[in-house]
């Protein structure tokens, strides 16, 4: 159970078969209604197809998806943890700018500390800026093409939870 700004709460727990369809709607909800405003169409349908239910549903049953809830029980959002990779690190829109991103990153960046040095994921531009708050680093920089000739640009980032 994490603290949030005020005196809410989030609790952040493994993911079950059961929350599959929860998260992967948190996940496309949050693609379908943000991404198109600063994505061209084929980056997003890109969004989508990577993180369908079928590719969730692999991790899940991976027991590597977390779930966030507020502290009346609702869903607000997921991450994935996948060794010291982060990845589908997902909040919903009407969740938004309430410290569950913030939470989620705090929880999966203490898991990571227990067995890894560093915390990798990759980030769009628009993400690398939060990121870079939290003290990542770009590695790399990719090129994707899309649907409709489409680009999709995205940075590899790294940050060092601990000096080995």
């Amino acid at each position: 159970m994490g603290r949030l700004k005020g005196a809410r709460t989030v609790n952040i727990r493994l993911a079950t078969l059961a929350d599959l369809n929860t998260v992967t709607e948190i996940v496309q909800q949050t693609i379908r209604e943000q991404y198109p405003h600063y994505y061209p169409a084929g980056a997003v349908a890109l969004f989508l197809e990577g993180h369908s239910a079928v590719h969730i549903g692999a991790d899940v049953e991976k027991n590597i998806v977390w779930l966030a809830e507020d502290d009346t029980g609702a869903p607000v959002g997921t991450i994935t943890i996948d060794g010291n990779h982060l990845t589908r690190l997902y909040v919903l829109p009407s969740a938004q700018g309430r410290g569950y991103g913030g939470a989620m990153l705090d929880f999966a960046e203490a898991q990571v500390a227990k067995n890894h040095d560093t915390a990798v994921l990759e980030t769009t531009p628009l993400g690398r800026l939060i990121y870079r708050k939290r003290g990542y680093v770009e590695t790399d920089y990719h090129l994707m093409w899309a649907e409709n000739g489409d680009l999709l640009a995205y940075d590899d980032m790294e940050k060092v939870l601990r000096h080995g």
